[in-house]
């Protein structure tokens, strides 16, 4: 069976809202500025990464990666030999 009290619950709830929270009118300036800023967006380039972004990217993870290797073995020995 489907319960009919939800929407009814809803409305409650949208009416004790409005009740709480008093609407305001933005100031005509600040809608007028963001009208402009989305219907003008701003001309942005992206540019593709370089070389030198990849070989950052690869160079951080073996070292990361070596650190955690090394880490993880120091843990191990460490768990294992006492």
């Amino acid at each position: 069976m489907i319960a009919v009290k939800e929407p009814m619950q809803m409305d409650a709830f949208e009416d004790q809202l409005f009740k709480r929270l008093k609407p305001m009118q933005p100031r005509p300036e600040f809608v007028d500025h963001l009208r402009f800023r989305l219907e003008n967006p701003p001309n942005t380039v992206v540019e593709p990464p370089s070389w030198k972004t990849g070989v950052l990217i690869l160079a951080t993870g073996l070292v990361g990666g070596f650190i955690v290797f090394a880490l993880a073995r120091k843990m191990l020995r460490w768990l294992f030999h006492q």
